[in-house]
């Protein structure tokens, strides 16, 4: 049981370690490539002119191999470049599509001038309207009521029309079927309830 545990269960210490890479070392000299090697390296330096020029060689291939690796590591970092250009340019032009969809949708809302219901499904309401409102205010109250959607964007239609200047203290009786400019008409005091 023990035996077990020894040859299974217990990691190798640092001298076993060195012993099996000395092992494995000498297993590796014993070897007829490295004995070749060997031999032709004894032969090279028996001819000093020859060993020099082995020398030369080796050194000038280290230094063709690392000018290779810049050389990658500069296509690799341009490469790298490039890319997160393209990624930039790709992304400004979906924030211009983005903000063009929003800003055309935004301005049909505004110049629509579209009812928010159906004359079917439309909600009435008497709006009062007290003096020296603001056409924010009254958007607002429009919106609380639900016969519009979005109280900025009603104001903002409603100061884009002619008239909206002239808008009077009152009651009125106005629809969700109704478009701004007809709501508008209403509030100038052409169709006023009391």
């Amino acid at each position: 049981m023990q035996s077990e545990e020894k040859e299974y269960g217990v990691f190798p210490d640092e001298e076993e370690i060195l012993n099996i890479t000395d092992e494995l070392a000498e297993l590796l000299c014993k070897t007829d490539g490295y004995r070749r090697y060997k031999k032709h390296l004894a032969a090279l330096k028996e001819q000093p002119e020859v060993y020099q020029i082995w020398i030369r060689i080796n050194d000038v291939s280290g230094i063709i191999t690392e000018e290779k690796r810049r050389e990658y590591n500069n296509m690799t970092k341009k490469a790298l470049q490039f890319l997160v250009k393209i990624l930039f340019y790709i992304f400004v032009v979906l924030l211009l599509v983005y903000l063009f969809v929003q800003t055309r949708q935004f301005g049909y809302l505004v110049f629509a001038d579209q009812a928010k219901d159906r004359p079917e499904v439309a909600k009435e309401i008497v709006l009062t309207v007290e003096e020296g409102e603001s056409l924010l205010d009254i958007s607002r109250k429009l919106a609380k009521q639900k016969i519009v959607d979005d109280p900025y964007v009603f104001a903002l239609a409603l100061r884009c029309m002619e008239g909206y200047e002239n808008i009077r203290s009152g009651e009125y009786v106005v629809q969700s079927s109704q478009k701004p400019s007809e709501i508008l008409r209403i509030l100038t005091g052409r169709e006023e309830t009391s």
